[in-house]
């Protein structure tokens, strides 16, 4: 790359690729504001590369529009590489994460996944990071059927950035919920009262869940009387709705799925509804609209975002994918749907024409780490 300036007298050229290495951090800082921007910028040359690497510590990205990790059948069937997804240019990237064969993805957080291994050992794994990227974490309680013990995993704060960080855990088949606080031997349990839960988050210093019923448990690990019902869950009119909690602008909103069974052992989702959190009250109210706000929805984690920070995003929506279905092979998709909250519809369209094959699509929102691998 080469910049000309040529004058009546003389002609000079300027190598950019020969750039003090501080003008080059200065240039990455001022003008490169989202993922891509890093991967072209680093892909110039092994100088620019450097720089990057060197720096890594210290550069804060906004926040990234989260990606769909998809399963190895997109990387020619290798089972130790996984591909992602990017909505805003609706195509999937030519990079792959590194993920070892033996471990099985069951949520993502804060840009690390919950894992577990053939060997039923549970880990925190970062794929977008160079070094240090795995945490080994205790052997769960118990555990009632082989592979599906851990459902799913929330952080505290980002284990890079605070040491003194706490997972809380969805496990074995009754649903119920343990923590595990770094430095601790061993995972603690919060007994059968708080089963069947189905979705967890960390709000306001303290985690909150959400059993089959929509009833919302506050839960603090700092405390001996560490979880209590907090709020009456919406009222439904049958049975078949599935309960997320997501924090969206501050609030605390619970987010209601109906789906129908269909033929062969699926089923299909028709609708949502959303309700807020009145904190004094510890009532629900239901609303139909997201101020704008986005909401990506999953088994494996759900995340909020101000639609108009973020190209191609869709205000007032609710993006998902059907995590079912994946056990059927002959005609598992990688379809993306979009339900929009005000209109009530629902718009399908396909990541892939790759079929799923035991691999459920996980939400997850991307750091640089993995970009910038030699």
């Amino acid at each position: 790359m080469q910049i000309n300036n040529t004058s009546s007298s003389s002609s000079r050229e300027v190598n950019w690729l020969d750039l003090p290495s501080h003008l080059v951090c200065l240039i990455s800082d001022k003008l490169l504001l989202n993922i891509k921007d890093y991967i072209h910028f680093g892909a110039v040359c092994h100088p620019w590369r450097s720089v990057y690497v060197e720096n890594l510590h210290r550069r804060c990205l906004p926040r990234q529009l989260p990606m769909l990790m998809l399963g190895s059948e997109l990387n020619n069937g290798d089972p130790d590489k996984r591909c992602l997804y990017d909505l805003s240019e609706k195509r999937v990237y030519n990079f792959s994460l590194q993920i070892p064969r033996d471990m099985e993805c069951r949520s993502s957080t804060q840009g690390w996944l919950i894992t577990v291994d053939d060997k039923s050992r549970v880990y925190l794994l970062n794929p977008f990071m160079l070094v240090n990227n795995k945490i080994n974490l205790p052997h769960l309680p118990y555990f009632q059927s082989a592979g599906y013990f851990l459902v799913k995993g929330v952080l505290s704060s980002n284990p890079t950035s605070s040491p003194n960080y706490v997972v809380m855990a969805i496990y074995s088949g009754l649903h119920a919920l343990a923590f595990y606080k770094s430095g601790d031997n061993a995972w603690t349990s919060l007994g059968s009262e708080c089963i069947k839960i189905h979705d967890v988050i960390y709000y306001r210093d303290q985690f909150y869940a959400v059993d089959w019923y929509g009833t919302i448990w506050a839960c603090d690990v700092n405390s001996s009387h560490n979880k209590v019902s907090i709020a009456t869950p919406p009222l439904d009119e049958d049975n078949v709705w599935i309960s997320y909690i997501v924090e969206s602008s501050g609030d605390l909103l619970c987010v209601r799925k109906k789906r129908i069974w269909i033929k062969d052992n699926c089923y299909s989702t028709v609708g949502f509804k959303v309700f807020k959190l009145d904190t004094v009250k510890h009532k629900w109210f239901e609303i139909r609209n997201l101020g704008g706000q986005t909401l990506f929805l999953g088994d494996n984690t759900s995340v909020s975002l101000l639609a108009s920070d973020y190209p191609g995003c869709s205000p007032n929506c609710i993006y998902f994918t059907e995590e079912f279905c994946f056990y059927k092979k002959s005609d598992g998709r990688y379809d993306i749907r979009v339900f929009n909250l005000e209109e009530r519809s629902i718009e399908v369209y396909r990541a892939t024409e790759a079929k799923r094959i035991f691999t459920a699509p996980i939400w997850i929102e991307a750091s640089l780490g993995a970009f910038i691998r030699s």
